[in-house]
């Protein structure tokens, strides 16, 4: 028996069990004025698309989403923190 496929269906098998308990590619673990924290499996979603979430929840502030710190797990899930900030003057 190879241990590569089986080692490559365990972890797909992981992945999209994180799908399955989220019901997407990501969860909102908080949000709220000042911040937001975005869990997220990269294999399911892309950056941008979770700048666009943070962005959404700062914008119902009037406030913009600046991305801080992120961090990968070693189950390959990512967790993306922005910062929500007075929204700069467009011009």
């Amino acid at each position: 028996m190879k241990v590569g496929p089986v080692i490559s269906m365990a972890a797909a098998i992981a992945l999209a069990g994180c799908v399955a308990v989220w019901g997407g590619a990501y969860e909102v673990e908080s949000a709220d004025a000042q911040a937001v924290i975005i869990k997220y499996d990269g294999h399911f979603t892309s950056a941008d698309k979770i700048r666009g979430v943070a962005q959404a929840n700062c914008s119902r502030y009037g406030e913009d989403a600046i991305p801080q710190r992120e961090s990968t797990s070693v189950w390959g899930l990512t967790t993306a923190g922005f910062a929500c900030v007075t929204q700069q003057s467009r011009r």
